[in-house]
């Protein structure tokens, strides 16, 4: 899910400069889409070594348009 894939960029982040990880619930629209979505997150997050690691995208032009707007603040 994506939100699993945005978790496990969170978690690399957070890993690489030795961070902790804070996470808030919002939402709660479609309850079974949320309870999916966070199962995912805390999944991604979780410290036995069973999280994936991030994965890259295709850089398509909206990636590339994307990246343009996005690169002077993070390297991306």
């Amino acid at each position: 899910s994506s939100f699993a894939e945005l978790a496990r960029h969170v978690a690399a982040l957070a890993g690489s400069v030795n961070a902790p990880i804070g996470v808030m619930l919002e939402g709660g629209y479609d309850l079974q889409a949320l309870s999916s979505s966070v199962v995912a997150a805390l999944e991604a997050f979780s410290a036995d070594g069973s999280a994936q690691p991030p994965r890259s995208v295709e850089r398509t032009p909206l990636v590339e348009a994307a990246a343009s707007v996005l690169g002077p603040y993070w390297k991306v």
